[in-house]
């Protein structure tokens, strides 16, 4: 999985720059609104965790050819090892359920709408709902953490290219970034997806 994220992060660079020089006429309307399912590869930044599939949705409001604002629902599972120091039992390793839901709303800028590949620059606020288990068992002990919450304030940034296809319909690669405000340490999850979306009000 990881290197399907590598591979990803250098597709959405060379289509990006490949943007400048694909001329089309202008795909972005405004007042028009934009709809987005997507999937993806998510590699987490805490080593514990392990890389999984992620999904979601976007839907967007093109207020100017130029720019937009955008609300992201993502969701990402996984699973992971953990390692503590149990007073009786010393170092002890077990198992991570993890759980995390994303509401997200970016302000989007699209520097060259005029280009038959779109390039979409996005940044902005989020919070992120994450709950997670913790288990370890040997012939010595059970231990159980129940659920445990770890939600807080997020911070989305990244880069995609858009390419319409059938009058409406596009397809949308993206790289980004999760920034998490809840971690101490570990805080940068990075993502990359492919979207299939419709534009709607124009």
């Amino acid at each position: 999985m990881k290197w399907t994220v590598c591979c990803a992060w250098t597709v959405i660079t060379v289509l990006t720059v490949g943007t400048c020089w694909t001329s089309a006429k202008a795909a972005i309307t405004p007042d028009s609104y934009e709809i987005e399912v997507y999937a993806g590869a998510y590699k987490p930044d805490p080593a514990d965790l392990d890389n999984n599939v992620s999904y979601g949705l976007r839907i967007g409001y093109n207020f100017a050819e130029h720019m937009s604002i955008r609300g992201v629902l993502s969701r990402f599972d996984t699973d992971g090892k953990f390692t503590t120091f149990h007073g009786e039992f010393g170092q002890v390793t077990g198992t991570v359920n993890y759980r995390s839901t994303i509401i997200e709303f970016p302000l989007v800028i699209r520097p060259h709408p005029e280009k038959a590949w779109l390039m979409d620059l996005f940044f902005g606020p989020g919070f992120s709902f994450v709950s997670y288990s913790q288990q370890a068992s040997d012939e010595r002990f059970d231990y159980d953490s129940g659920k445990l919450e770890a939600s807080g304030f997020t911070v989305l940034a990244g880069i995609g290219v858009q390419r319409e296809f059938l009058g409406r319909l596009f397809l949308h690669l993206v790289g980004q970034s999760h920034w998490y405000a809840a971690r101490e340490r570990d805080r940068l999850d990075l993502e990359a997806t492919l979207g299939l979306g419709l534009t709607l009000g124009r």
